[in-house]
């Protein structure tokens, strides 16, 4: 059986990235014994809006993934074209990132997306983080 993640997306206009398949850096997660079960969380890192017309964009920046039993976090790099993908222990993970590529006062924005994420045994789960630029 296979489980479905369904995702709120924050911006219309993101449903046509949402197709994009998720083949990311590939990141397993460290500390794991071989009898943990797991499951992979995939996705990018997307910025929405700005002046009118300006077209949504997939943005460098670094995914944080954190257990929300255990406490127990997880990072992923994600950049263009292919965005993250993190092998992590099944679970609930609350999920938050930043950008590289958009600064507010000189610090990175923070990117938002549906919260919690849960991951299943050898099941992928999506998890879209936006970037919303004024």
């Amino acid at each position: 059986m296979r489980f479905v993640v369904v995702c709120r997306v924050l911006a219309p206009v993101a449903v046509a990235l949402l197709a994009t398949a998720c083949t990311g850096s590939g990141h397993s997660a460290e500390g794991m014994s071989s009898a943990s079960t797991v499951g992979t969380v995939c996705g990018q890192i997307i910025q929405v809006g700005g002046p009118s017309g300006t077209p949504n964009q997939l943005v460098h920046g670094v995914v944080t993934l954190t257990n929300v039993s255990s406490g127990f976090s997880y990072r992923a790099s994600s950049g263009r074209p292919n965005g993250y993908s993190i092998e992590v222990p099944a679970g609930t993970y609350d999920v938050i990132g930043i950008s590289l590529d958009d600064y507010s006062d000189g610090h990175p924005m923070r990117a938002y997306g549906a919260l919690p994420i849960v991951v299943t045994d050898g099941a992928t789960a999506r998890a879209n983080l936006f970037v919303q630029i004024r």
